[in-house]
């Protein structure tokens, strides 16, 4: 199983250089400053990080730049039918992008598809269970669109 890990950097940034260059977001990344018990503080692509000194004296321990981009897999499973002694042969293609920075550095989720994966295939088990297994192709879309909302 390949993994998505959206934080691409975490840098203890206490004690740095307050002359140091500022940082700026590369595209499709997001920079997060943080620490615990703190408002974070997000910069995105085009905007502009505060300076350098701001950072160092200011509230923030860590840096984290946090990867904003559509990541593709696909999952395979089995999933029950009505009847429970037989099994869907399944597949689902994904595509997901972090849309809250914040909570990726705040939980440090390093595996994306470690959540969704087991998530999805619970989703997709909860229509399967209503269709008989010679059903499995009127069984696609319910699926994919109770998986999609």
């Amino acid at each position: 199983m390949s993994e998505f890990n959206p934080i691409l950097s975490k840098t203890d940034i206490r004690g740095q250089s307050p002359f140091a260059r500022r940082t700026v977001p590369e595209a499709s990344t997001s920079l997060v400053f943080y620490k615990e018990g703190q408002d974070a503080l997000v910069v995105m692509p085009g905007e502009r990080a505060p300076m350098r000194s701001q950072l160092v004296f200011g509230k923030y321990s860590w840096l984290y730049v946090v990867d904003m981009s559509e990541f593709f897999w696909t999952i395979g499973c089995n999933l029950p039918s009505q009847t429970n002694s037989f099994n869907f042969k399944a597949s689902a293609r994904i595509s997901c992008s972090v849309a809250d920075p914040v909570t990726v550095a705040r939980r440090n989720i390093t595996n994306i598809r470690q959540v969704l994966d087991a998530l999805i295939v619970d989703e997709m088990k909860v229509v399967s269970k209503q269709f008989e297994v010679d059903q499995s192709n009127l069984a696609k879309d319910p699926i994919k669109s109770h998986v999609k909302r």
